[in-house]
């Protein structure tokens, strides 16, 4: 029994985490989508800047900048659809476990 109840406890340790991280990746996913519209929506004869580290550089190229946050947008996506599956498995083994712990 006081197995069961440690691994229920990782398991809701471990979800946490995951769910933090889903946020996380949600949020980013969000300022992504919204910068690369404003992008588009910018005209061609204004200046776009990009911060590095503490300063803030002009773009030289924008094709390279949308195509760079295209890239880190799929990847963010990517991560988060593996974290909302990992979400849903450990929602599944929390109740597998407390179902045991039930009928014991």
């Amino acid at each position: 029994m006081s197995e069961d109840v440690q691994l229920i406890q990782r398991i809701v340790q471990d979800l946490n985490n995951v769910r933090t991280q889903l946020q996380t990746s949600r949020s980013q996913i969000g300022e992504i989508t919204t910068t690369l519209e404003l992008l588009s929506d910018q005209p061609d004869e204004n200046a776009v800047y990009r911060a590095v580290g503490p300063l803030l550089l002009e773009v030289p190229d924008r094709d390279d900048l949308k195509a760079s946050l295209a890239t880190t947008l799929d990847a963010l996506k990517d991560h988060a659809a593996k974290l909302d599956s990992l979400e849903k498995q450990l929602i599944a083994d929390y109740e597998r476990v407390s179902a045991q712990i039930e009928s014991s």
